[in-house]
């Protein structure tokens, strides 16, 4: 669960025009889960927590 400080600055993360977001576990599964739930580009991979978290071995290019 997330505060309603970490929910601000999910929401804030927009302003960035992100084209990718690729996150690890250190992120947290519920903050990169709401990023998604957001419409957020965030890149998945085979994290051992959730497949939306980068876990070792992963690459994602960013061009």
């Amino acid at each position: 669960m997330l505060t309603p400080e970490q929910e601000q600055v999910i929401a804030g993360l927009k302003r960035f025009g992100f084209r990718r977001i690729a996150a690890n576990h250190c992120t947290g599964v519920a903050a990169v889960e709401r990023m998604a739930a957001l419409g957020y580009p965030v890149v998945g991979g085979l994290g051992s927590s959730s497949p939306l978290v980068l876990g070792n071995g992963d690459t994602v290019t960013f061009a």
